[in-house]
């Protein structure tokens, strides 16, 4: 559904923003706090306004900011974590599919759809549905690989062409989204991930942007707390060179 058509429906609006602040009990001015400017509220003739990164949450161990997407409704979110892991231990991690549901927030099941190489394939993520928003999955193509810095990065690719959508579950777009591991001192790891997506179907993006920031703070908290101690840290991967 076109842009100008999700911001007519104001009756929707309403009774979400109702069903947010009654049953969620979340006051007026927190749910006002924790929402995201929409594009069309940054300076028109100023880019660099327009693309300056918006600070949404933080503590002392992660942060997740957002800023608009030139010409789009759409925001790019940028999110942080410094925890105790190796580049193995996280690669693993992020791998070990029937787990993802467990620190992925909202996520039901996941599962590979294709293993083209050790280092690169092609899964598909279910996300549960709550009313009015519908359920949702997401076909993800990803490819990592070290640089000489020991860095390691994971490019992220949407999918859908891999697999036709059979299920009432809308299908999510990815347009961009990278992941770049920087390994630290003392076995730290400072992680940072930039995604842009669509939601798709007909949920406001006004409303999509909230969750997804939401749901990206709940990820990097669950992340810190249960990656330290994932079993996966006991193991390591065949070419992946990890910090002295």
């Amino acid at each position: 559904m076109p842009y100008d058509a999700f911001r007519s429906v104001h009756l929707f609006h309403g009774i979400y923003a109702l069903y947010l602040l009654v049953f969620l009990n979340l006051p007026s001015a927190r749910l006002a706090a924790e929402m995201p400017l929409p594009a069309s509220s940054m300076t028109a003739d100023d880019p660099a306004a327009q693309n300056a990164w918006q600070l949404w949450r933080e503590n002392e161990h992660s942060r997740v900011r957002y800023r608009p997407v030139n010409d789009s409704p759409l925001i790019e979110i940028s999110a942080e974590l410094k925890l105790s892991s190796t580049l193995s231990g996280f690669l693993l991690f992020l791998q070990d599919y029937p787990n993802i549901p467990n620190w992925l927030d909202n996520a039901s099941q996941a599962r590979l759809l294709a293993q083209i190489t050790p280092r690169e394939n092609i899964f598909i993520t279910y996300f549960d549905g709550f009313w009015p928003v519908k359920a949702r999955e997401m076909l993800i193509h990803s490819t990592y690989w070290q640089n000489p810095d020991l860095s390691v990065e994971i490019a992220v690719n949407d999918a859908s062409h891999a697999l036709e959508n059979n299920t009432n579950a809308i299908r999510i777009k990815i347009h961009n989204a990278h992941w770049q591991l920087t390994p630290l001192a003392d076995k730290q790891l400072k992680i940072h991930y930039r995604l842009i997506a669509s939601p798709e179907g007909n949920l406001p993006l006004w409303l999509a942007n909230k969750l997804s920031l939401r749901a990206m703070w709940k990820t990097l908290q669950a992340l810190h707390k249960q990656l330290p101690l994932s079993k996966w840290q006991q193991k390591s991967i065949p070419g992946i060179k990890e910090q002295d």
